[in-house]
């Protein structure tokens, strides 16, 4: 038997029993999204259908779409009007519940990554944590020093780089937009960097980009 889904405003269908239960495996399909197959005479939430013990008729789905006859599964009319769907908007709140955490992790730590550049470039301007060169022969102490602070200025200015997209990338994430963007966010907290505690950034990165690749996630972004 062929299942048909509602998936944000569009339908998705038929399905196989196979793939219907693929898709509940992997969260596309919730309890409360909704769901038609043949039998039933209205669109219902998954977890009603499993739960409803009363027989239906086969007569076909008429609460979505007017002029649908026999077994032919209705379209999701835009908006959608005539039914409950609630569930569309459980499924956005579940997923920013779930974003809503490694989120702010990104946030903190690209806050973090900020103020390091920040005293690693008032180092190079005021010559801090310079080495001690005396010790060196002259030509190679004046290489060096030529060297140094055109270095540590390509590593702050980078630093700074990556603080910004993971910081933008976290506040999208936040809202489930630009979903480029913050796997981009995501990527970028997972580089080792002039930051003493980027090891922190690589266990935000990977948890942020698992909870992007949830499917149910991935669908509620715009």
């Amino acid at each position: 038997m062929e299942w048909y889904y509602a998936e944000g405003k569009e339908q998705k269908g038929p399905v196989s029993e196979e793939q219907f239960t693929e898709l509940l495996r992997t969260g596309v399909i919730q309890q409360q999204t909704l769901v038609w197959r043949e039998g039933m005479t209205a669109w219902k939430p998954y977890g009603q259908v499993v739960s409803d013990s009363q027989p239906s008729s086969s007569t076909g789905p008429a609460l979505l779409t007017t002029g649908v006859e026999g077994n032919q599964a209705p379209q999701v009319p835009e908006p959608f009007s005539g039914v409950n769907f609630g569930g569309a908007e459980n499924q956005r709140e579940a997923a920013l519940a779930k974003v809503k955490a490694p989120a702010i992790c990104l946030i903190i730590y690209a806050c973090l990554m900020g103020g390091m550049a920040l005293l690693s470039l008032l180092g190079v301007m005021t010559n801090a944590g310079m080495p001690d060169l005396s010790q060196m022969d002259p030509e190679v102490a004046e290489m060096v020093r030529k060297m140094q602070g055109p270095v540590q200025l390509a590593t702050v200015f980078l630093t700074f780089v990556v603080a910004a997209v993971v910081l933008f990338g976290g506040l999208q994430m936040l809202k489930l937009k630009s979903y480029g963007l913050a796997i981009a966010a995501s990527i970028c907290a997972c580089l080792p960097c002039a930051c003493p505690c980027c090891f922190i950034g690589i266990g935000f990165g990977i948890w942020s980009l698992m909870v992007l690749n949830q499917p149910d996630v991935k669908g509620q972004f715009n």
